[in-house]
């Protein structure tokens, strides 16, 4: 017979668990009996009638544990402390039981519990009175004991742990999660996780705070007070808050009284639009592109031609794709480009459908090369400091020479032939360079990928009879259900492609 060392599970304290031999097996109740009842911590260099209790020893008789086939594990008692009484007893007896059916449970004694229930009652009964004399704790003679909390603390202690990992074990139904409160904090808004940004179906606002509403804590009590039913609440590195709605009809609410929220909370709304990609657009047609520009005449002229084909639509704006660039190399009458790239913005998602579908109606002339659009495609790099992911107007660095690198602006530099690259510090291209520089190799990709998604969803959106699920033909009269589909014959020793690797050639 010997005895393993190990360290409980449920508890600091140390136990000892017999491993039977082949001779002799020993049941389960056998074993709650020994685990039940820890045996004293001895300490190297205390003398054989001294007992380490919490720390400090006492002097104690040894002897064997009574009604116990093992003599390996000693127990003491001491002589000065009397016994439990009655009551003593009885309480602490009912204190225990209350968490014993834990204990069978956790140790798999649901049938061996039940046929003997007398005789395990009176096994903890017994453990549980020699295991309070060992501590030497009673209630009434020795309450004040400095032994008593500590003790009750540990006995607390066990409670809880075997509770939680009772509730822990396999099979047993999680707890389910507390109400959410009515106020939330601006941590907890920020802790949940938001939709996908493009998501058709999210319902996310975008707001913009001023400059009075840099504070996160005390715009996020604003918003809460003005806005009903918010789900979310999502910071970006540009300052513009994105706010998730419970559903799409309070985000249209919000929308549709954006001018009445925006003031309220010390900030704008966004509007949310839904834009779309029209090549081989004129150039003579004058498109305003400064800051208060409406182009409410362009505007009204599009959607005056397009009525009797697409319906009303509401464009929001309209604009080049590059701004003015295309503009300044442009001439009537002489050599030069003389059609462009512009991006108009819809205010529904259907009006942006209609005209992919059945193009965009203007002096005559039918534009059918339109794509959806999104505004992430492009890639942005500062003018002022080079970077890549921001514009000049939310740039807070020193002005950077895009070609030597120097504390100056480009337009400034000495020695243009210098060349420094501000982003990868290369000496074989300037800071713009796309094709040489290492620094927009990942831009450029996530590009490539984002505008091969429009250009899929443009297809979908043309041909929805080619993306629709086909449905399976119904089976013939003669087919039985309930038999196996037949299995493909194949050579003996051959493999699939996917498998080996090798394609197939053809």
């Amino acid at each position: 017979m010997s005895a393993t060392k190990k360290t409980s599970k449920l508890g600091e304290d140390n136990f000892f668990e017999f491993k039977p031999s082949e001779s002799l097996k020993y049941s389960k109740l056998e074993r709650i009996q020994h685990t039940g009842a820890h045996p004293p911590r001895m300490t190297p260099g205390t003398p054989p009638g001294d007992v380490w209790v919490d720390g400090e020893a006492q002097n104690a008789n040894f002897a064997p544990q009574p009604n116990s086939m093992h003599t390996t594990a000693t127990t003491t008692q001491p002589t000065s402390i009397p016994p439990l009484t009655p009551l003593d007893c009885a309480q602490y007896k009912e204190r225990y039981t209350a968490i014993m059916p834990f204990v069978y449970r956790l140790l798999g004694l649901h049938a061996e519990a039940e046929k003997n229930k007398t005789q395990v009652d009176e096994t903890v009964e017994r453990n549980l009175c020699l295991r309070l004399r060992h501590a030497g704790l009673t209630l009434e003679p020795h309450r004040n004991a400095p032994e008593s909390p500590r003790l009750v603390a540990k006995i607390d202690k066990l409670t809880l742990l075997l509770e939680k990992s009772l509730q822990q074990k396999p099979g047993n139904p999680p707890e389910p999660p507390p109400n959410p409160t009515a106020s939330q904090t601006w941590a907890e808004l920020l802790r949940k996780s938001s939709p996908k940004r493009h998501d058709e179906t999210s319902a996310t606002v975008a707001i913009t705070p001023n400059e009075l509403a840099r504070d996160p804590e005390l715009f996020c009590k604003e918003v809460m007070q003005s806005i009903p039913n918010v789900a979310g609440l999502r910071k970006l590195k540009n300052g513009t808050y994105l706010i998730t709605m419970m559903n799409l009809a309070d985000k249209e609410r919000v929308l549709r009284e954006r001018s009445e929220l925006g003031p309220r909370c010390n900030a704008r709304i966004q509007a949310q639009d839904f834009p779309v990609h029209i090549s081989y657009f004129p150039l003579s047609v004058d498109i305003d592109h400064s800051k208060t520009a409406t182009n409410n005449d362009l505007i009204r002229e599009i959607q005056e031609e397009c009525r009797p084909y697409t319906g009303p639509l509401a464009i929001t704006r309209i604009q080049r794709h590059r701004g003015d660039k295309p503009r300044k190399n442009w001439r009537p009458d002489g050599p030069g480009p003389k059609a462009c790239t512009i991006i108009v913005y819809f205010a529904k998602k259907d009006m942006q459908e209609a005209v992919v579908r059945k193009g965009l109606r203007f002096r005559g002339s039918i534009y059918e090369e339109v794509m959806v659009w999104d505004a992430s495609v492009g890639i942005r790099q500062c003018s002022n400091c080079y970077g890549l992911g921001h514009t000049t107007n939310r740039c807070t660095k020193e002005a950077v020479c895009g070609c030597c690198r120097g504390p100056h602006r480009t337009a400034d530099c000495m020695t243009p032939e210098a060349t420094l690259c501000v982003n990868c510090r290369g000496t074989d291209h300037k800071a713009w360079q796309r094709a040489t520089c290492p620094r927009w190799t990942k831009p450029l990709i996530h590009q490539n990928r984002l505008k091969q998604s429009l250009m899929e969803r443009t297809h979908r959106i043309r041909n929805p009879s080619i993306f629709q699920q086909a449905t399976p033909p119904p089976p013939s009269p003669d087919s039985n259900p309930d038999r196996p589909p037949e299995e493909t014959w194949k050579p003996k020793g051959t493999r699939d492609n996917h498998r080996s690797g090798n394609p197939e050639t053809t």
